[in-house]
């Protein structure tokens, strides 16, 4: 069958398709691991966080179930209020670059607030304290 075409893929194809996904794959499994290290690790954090600096530290695997569990709910509290304050952002009339100059704005007080109040505590107490 002169001129017809077949269908199908080549060796040479077949062999270049598998090694780009190989690859592609290798690639994502450190991104999984370094994803679940991350979350180990907040968990880690937040369990010693919740303990009173004081007492005796008691690392149990049950404490740290717990700390995923709050912190899962944390997460979901967040996520909710992400979602609500962007949908009420949608339905604002000031666009983001007018609240960015209030933002400036409120940031320019708050700094002229901060440099007074160390100016009054350099003249209270002869020397200089940034907070």
């Amino acid at each position: 069958m002169t001129g017809a075409r077949e269908r199908g893929m080549t060796l040479v194809e077949l062999i270049v398709a598998f090694t780009i996904l190989a690859m592609l794959a290798s690639m994502s499994v450190p991104l999984a691991r370094y994803k679940v290290r991350r979350n180990q690790e907040r968990e880690l954090r937040y369990a010693l966080m919740r303990v009173h600096y004081r007492t005796q530290l008691n690392f149990t695997w049950d404490g740290m179930n717990e700390a995923r569990e709050s912190l899962g709910r944390i997460d979901d509290w967040l996520g909710r209020v992400r979602g609500i304050a962007s949908a009420e952002n949608a339905q604002r009339s000031t666009s983001n670059a007018q609240r960015s100059i209030q933002t400036q704005a409120v940031g320019a007080r708050m700094g002229d607030l901060i440099s007074s109040s160390s100016c009054a505590w350099e003249g209270l107490f002869g020397r200089r304290r940034d907070f």
